[in-house]
C-alpha cells in the first residue's frame, strides 16, 4: 500500500484525488497550502506526492525541493492547469528539461525528476482516476 500525499487547493481536485487513491487501496493525506504540503510531507512517510503549482501560498514549484528533500524522497507529480506555462507559474530560474508537450511528460526542474500532468481545471476530473492509476502502477505499489 502506497502513502500518497495531495497538495492542491482546488477543492474540487484534492477531493477527486483523494477518492480514486481510496479507492485503489491506499492510504491519502490532503493538505490545502503549500505550507500545510511542506509539513506534512516532512512528517509523514509519502511515497507519492500529487503537487499544484499555484497555491494561496506559494508556488509549488519554488518547494519542490523541500519536498522532495522529506526523508522518504517521494515521487512527485506536478499538476499544471492547461495555459498556465508561462513564467508566473514556471519562474525563469528553473532548470528545466524534458518535453512538456507530450501528454504526460518526465522532465526535469532543478535536477529534480518529476512527472507533469496538463490538466484542465473544468474537464480534467474525469481523466484523475487514469492519471492517479498510471503513476500508482509505474511506481509499483499494489492496494
Amino acid at each position: 500500500m502506497a502513502e500518497i500525499l495531495i497538495i492542491d487547493d482546488d477543492k474540487q481536485m484534492n477531493k477527486a484525488l483523494t477518492t480514486v487513491v481510496e479507492d485503489l487501496g491506499h492510504a491519502v493525506s490532503s493538505e490545502f497550502t503549500l505550507k500545510g504540503g511542506i509539513e506534512k510531507g516532512n512528517s509523514g512517510n509519502f511515497d507519492v506526492v500529487f503537487l499544484d503549482v499555484r497555491l494561496p501560498d506559494g508556488n509549488g514549484l519554488e518547494a519542490l525541493p523541500k519536498i522532495r528533500a522529506a526523508a522518504s524522497m517521494p515521487e512527485v507529480n506536478i499538476l499544471l492547469e492547461k495555459g498556465l506555462r508561462s513564467t508566473s507559474v514556471i519562474p525563469s530560474f528553473f532548470f528545466i528539461s524534458g518535453d512538456i508537450t507530450s501528454s504526460y511528460p518526465v522532465i526535469r526542474i532543478i535536477g529534480i525528476s518529476c512527472r507533469i500532468f496538463i490538466i484542465s481545471r473544468d474537464s480534467s476530473v474525469p481523466f484523475i482516476p487514469g492519471i492517479v492509476k498510471s503513476v500508482i502502477t509505474r511506481s509499483n505499489f499494489s492496494g
